[in-house]
């Protein structure tokens, strides 16, 4: 995707001009001004403008395009690096760089097509296999960027890929199909990012504040061989929703590997592939929502260190998660969830616990006849002292309108999931206007 291409579909999205015998159905772009100031060193880490515009055209009364795109102009930025890599990221997906911190990125590009009582999207999109709030285990089909850690929404910060998704009834039951030939991979924050990462478990077992070596990444390439291919299958038993999963493909956790170089040894990113077997649901009792999700990967690649000597070893996965929605007094939404992890017969060295145990807690009232909002988050490991607290507080001034300030405070061990991040709290304020 060239520069001319680039243009071509940012002008897309922001003229409405779709063609002959095309309709505009939906048209419309959101301004959002953020200022975040890191408050544990006192220092601004975000003064950005982004611009979100997006489109519905109707071509037939079968077939629809939808797209949209991100654009992002920052007067400070210490989220990322300089002029980041995206080594990630294939040709087809990567965001393009407009100055050494301003990027655009297109997030959906695809045609629907409805076929009875089946569909049909190709293009660049989102799959979502997953009820969660905040929390991945089946929600695998799209990697995530870490840009700003777990603290950007998932629709802000999954990765939309190259895909073809199929949908069709059968009968009470619905049978959904993928292929994702896009080998893009998770957005690792690069070395000096804000929100670098700390922990031995992302760091191939390197301690916090270790130096590693020169990143370099092996993506692979095969758009047969490297898909990724998933298959669901969603229906109802009595008043409960059941959902099965399965899919195949790439990891999109990196593994490390040191590679001896004419210039010195460098720290290799690599991929392996994967298997997910899966099963949610989800009903109402006694009015809470209940839901759960449950996964096994068998044969898993981990890598192992041992006296820094960086091995990859397979072992299997197993992952459980519970989540309860309450609906409570005064205009209240309460959230609970639960997550157990478990890599059993571990492998020595393993560079990741052998067992987390995270669970969050999330309320939210509103004020004003909906006009405010007030929401409190917390993220937290069971089994250590290591957590994150988000609050914010929203205001709705117009349809079009709205402010929110937030802060972020994380604590415990730099060794943990949110520990590492201890003196990367923060404050913002946002301003998004839509047209």
């Amino acid at each position: 995707m060239r520069a001319g291409w680039q243009a071509a579909w940012l002008a897309l999205l922001l003229l409405p001009v779709p063609g002959v015998g095309a309709v505009v159905e939906e048209a419309e772009a959101e301004l959002r001004l953020t200022y975040g100031n890191g408050t544990a060193r006192n220092t601004a880490i975000e003064n950005s403008a982004t611009l979100l515009p997006r489109m519905a055209i109707s071509l037939s009364d079968q077939v629809w395009l939808e797209t949209s795109a991100r654009v992002r102009v920052h007067g400070a930025n210490k989220l990322e690096p300089e002029r980041p890599a995206y080594q990630n990221y294939t040709s087809a997906s990567r965001p393009r760089m407009l100055s050494d911190d301003d990027a655009a990125e297109l997030r959906d590009f695809y045609l629907e097509l409805t076929l009875g009582n089946s569909n049909l999207r190709v293009g660049k999109q989102q799959i979502v296999w997953g009820n969660l709030d905040g929390l991945r285990v089946l929600d695998q089909m799209n990697p995530h960027s870490f840009r700003e850690f777990i603290l950007a929404d998932f629709e802000e910060s999954r990765v939309g890929l190259w895909s073809l998704y199929y949908d069709a009834g059968l009968g009470p039951w619905r049978a959904e199909l993928v292929w994702t030939p896009d080998t893009t991979t998770h957005d690792i924050p690069e070395p000096g990012a804000w929100f670098e990462f700390q922990a031995p478990r992302y760091r191939y077992g390197a301690s916090p504040g270790a130096r590693l070596p020169e990143i370099t990444t092996d993506l692979p390439k095969s758009m047969i061989d490297d898909a990724t291919y998933g298959a669901r299958l969603s229906g109802a038993v009595g008043r409960v929703d059941i959902r099965l999963q399965a899919q195949t493909g790439l990891d999109y956790e990196p593994l490390g590997r040191l590679e001896a170089t004419p210039s010195g040894v460098v720290l290799e990113q690599f991929y392996r592939k994967r298997q997910i077997y899966g099963l949610s649901f989800e009903s109402t009792v006694a009015g809470l929502v209940v839901r759960g999700e449950f996964s096994a990967q068998p044969n898993r690649t981990f890598n192992t260190n041992e006296d820094g000597d960086l091995q990859i070893a397979e072992a299997d996965q197993w992952t459980g998660a519970i989540g309860l929605d309450l609906n409570g007094p005064w205009n209240t939404f309460f959230n609970f969830q639960y997550v157990y992890d478990r890599v059993s017969s571990p492998p020595d060295g393993l560079v990741r616990p052998n067992t987390d145990h995270i669970a969050t807690v999330f309320a939210r009232r509103t004020f004003a006849y909906d006009a405010i909002t007030a929401e409190l988050r917390w993220y937290g490991t069971l089994d250590e002292n290591d957590g994150l607290a988000r609050g914010s507080v929203s205001w709705t001034l117009a349809d079009n309108l709205s402010v929110e300030l937030g802060a972020d405070f994380f604590y415990g061990d730099e060794e943990g999931i949110f520990g590492q991040f201890q003196d990367r709290d923060r404050a913002y304020v946002s301003v998004a206007f839509t047209f």
